[in-house]
């Protein structure tokens, strides 16, 4: 049970400096705060350390609640939504790659 949970933690985690590596994570990624439920890949990395993460979907709700709060703030039509957009797509795929049996989904 460990070694899975360690496994998933390692593939989350390698999510994770893809994503962080992106262009587009540059400058939308930061930890707000203000935004009712603050979400950052710091956080999310935090979360992974700490094993709260059962399984890519989880984890993948966590990045649709960073790129909400980034909508929020920014607005729907802002260059800061894109890229956070792009980000969503590129975790969508990359978790595709690791978890290649989870159908990940938008509503959890």
């Amino acid at each position: 049970m460990q070694q899975a949970k360690n496994n998933i933690c390692i593939s989350l985690l390698e999510v994770v400096d893809v994503l962080k590596n992106d262009k587009c994570a540059r400058g939308v990624l930061q930890d707000f705060q203000e935004d009712e439920e603050p979400m950052s890949l710091a956080i999310i990395e935090e979360k992974i350390n700490s094993y709260l993460y059962a399984g890519a979907q989880m984890f993948f709700d966590d990045i649709l609640l960073m790129q909400e709060n980034v909508r929020k703030r920014h607005g729907p039509n802002s260059p800061a939504t894109g890229r956070v957009k792009k980000l969503v797509e590129k975790a969508q795929r990359e978790l595709g790659k690791k978890f290649p049996t989870s159908a990940l989904t938008a509503s959890g």
